[in-house]
């Protein structure tokens, strides 16, 4: 998990927000370097990783092989060593718990956890592995400038802050487990001017007293109370995962009301190609109609009868209205007969209605 993928949120790796309070000490510094002294695993309780991620980088001892491997992989800018640190050269047994965060090279530890074992402490593994001093490893990789140092090796603090060159090699912030002091260590610091600044309930926070600025950096109320909220490594996840999820939902949202649009636009574009067919089909109608209408009068008139009605004329008589009478009723029965009684013609009409009724029957069906 990269600083960017939580917004909003300050992400702590380590135990107990060491990182956070640390980084209080070097608020301005971009690329600093850093000692850790039981680095562990690169990323679980880690009090670097916060710093790896802004660009730092610096030495981890870890004896402990799988995550010394682990170290190498994830830290490529780091001096990766799987060694233990002491006050001399040489090779200790290092006894590895079941319980993580609790391997240790003190053999008061060992004895403690022999005579009061628990589930973490009851099953182990006793390795050897090569111990240095903080001295030997400076002088190699030819140290210049240390911003802060940590120190967690169960227990074995003593030993590792006693063959450090105090002189030449001088942390400008130390972080400390304090919580099992085996060999008292305070006066050991205080002797080579390291002043007590804070605990956090679990670490002590020294810093060199030969300069003073660092001190006057640190404020635990503005840099740590104070501005973006900390999120623990384990809540940091599970709110970057809702936030993936979230986003993923929202991408998913944005292509549906794209492909709503996209729709609607079709959508749009198929009705106005239909007005336009139904306009264009009612004006096929209204022509075909007329059409078949001047067809059906033209039909029919070809089908009349040439002959000329030639109305009877009302023979003289005495009695006039009587004879016009007869004559009209005579003269409409002869123009029936002549026009209206054509064979022709009816059955030609009978063939229309056939026809309409056959079309109109087939269209029912479909």
């Amino acid at each position: 998990m990269s600083k960017e993928k939580v917004a909003g949120y300050r992400v702590s790796y380590a135990q107990n927000r060491e990182d956070i309070i640390l980084a209080a000490f070097f608020e301005d510094v971009e690329k600093g370097f850093y000692v850790d002294v039981g680095a562990n695993d690169p990323e679980i309780d880690s009090v670097t990783k916060y710093f790896y991620e802004r660009g730092w980088n610096g030495i981890n001892c870890e004896p402990q092989l799988g995550h010394f491997k682990l170290l190498q992989k994830e830290r490529k800018r780091d001096i990766n060593l799987n060694v233990g640190v002491g006050s001399k050269k040489g090779k200790l047994s290092l006894r590895q718990y079941k319980g993580d965060g609790l391997s240790t090279l003190s053999s008061d530890f060992k004895a403690e956890y022999a005579n009061s074992p628990d589930d973490n402490t009851k099953t182990y593994v006793d390795t050897m592995v090569e111990v240095r001093t903080l001295a030997s490893i400076f002088d190699e990789y030819k140290i210049t400038v240390i911003n802060f140092m940590k120190v967690d090796v169960e227990g074995y603090e003593y030993e590792v802050l006693y063959a450090n060159n105090w002189n030449r090699y001088r942390p400008q912030v130390i972080c400390i487990e304090a919580d099992h002091v085996r060999i008292d260590w305070h006066d050991l610091l205080k002797d080579n001017d390291y002043k007590l600044v804070f605990f956090d309930g679990l670490n002590e926070y020294f810093v060199d007293d030969k300069n003073p600025e660092i001190e006057k950096r640190f404020s635990y109320v503005k840099s740590v109370l104070i501005g973006k909220p900390i999120a623990p490594r384990g809540l940091a996840n599970v709110i970057y995962e809702q936030n993936n999820s979230l986003e993923a939902n929202i991408k998913k949202i944005e292509q549906l009301q794209q492909e709503v649009v996209r729709i609607s636009e079709h959508v749009h574009y198929l009705q106005n190609e239909l007005d336009e067919v139904s306009s264009l089909r009612a004006h096929i109608n209204k022509f075909v109609k007329n059409k078949l209408h001047l067809i059906n009068d033209r039909i029919e008139n070809k089908l009349q009868s040439k002959r000329v009605f030639q109305p009877v004329v009302p023979a003289s008589s005495k009695d006039i209205l009587t004879a016009a009478k007869d004559s009209d009723s005579n003269n409409i029965i002869a123009y029936n007969q002549n026009f209206m009684d054509n064979k022709k013609i009816r059955i030609y009409r009978k063939a229309k209605r056939l026809i309409k009724r056959i079309l109109l029957g087939k269209k029912a069906r479909l």
